[in-house]
């Protein structure tokens, strides 16, 4: 938890929000990270198992974004869309934003906080999909990755 050369004196004159920040920083957890990427890489094999990543009758089935369902009532769609990717690519594009930036990120906000922000820029996204694209369908966690830099870029 210590700086190299940097004793345990010198660590208790720290001001306490840089000690809880500092504490915060070293600890492993990273649980929501691991969580989020299992439940992804979980998602995918489940697409890969019903018919593919780019059969868009299995995407849809699963909760793809489709403006005109989530204006028609289907609103869990804003969130179930993060949970599936178009291929392999896409998947692992996202699992290097969440892993990289949202570990860090979650290890300085805290889990609960981490997981709000996630959640909150995934539907946040999907809401501005809503407005601005005209694509029928769609599918990923871009929104949320775009989220996590932003808060990385506030911070």
């Amino acid at each position: 938890m210590s700086e190299p050369g940097q004793s345990e004196s010198e660590r208790r004159e720290l001001p306490p929000d840089v000690t809880e920040f500092l504490r915060r920083h070293d600890s492993n957890g990273m649980w929501v990270t691991r969580a989020l990427s299992a439940a992804l890489v979980v998602m995918f094999a489940l697409e890969w198992l019903f018919g593919g990543t780019s059969d868009l009758l299995v995407l849809a089935r699963m909760g793809a974004f489709m403006p005109d369902r989530v204006r028609a009532g289907e609103a869990w769609r804003l969130l179930s869309s993060a949970f599936l990717h178009a291929g392999p690519i896409h998947l692992g594009g996202n699992l290097l934003v969440l892993w990289f930036l949202g570990g860090a990120l979650e290890r300085l906000l805290g889990p609960a906080r981490f997981l709000l922000l996630w959640g909150a820029a995934a539907l946040l996204g999907n809401l501005g999909g809503l407005v601005v694209a005209n694509a029928p369908i769609s599918v990923g966690a871009s929104g949320a990755g775009w989220g996590i830099l932003a808060a990385e870029a506030v911070l």
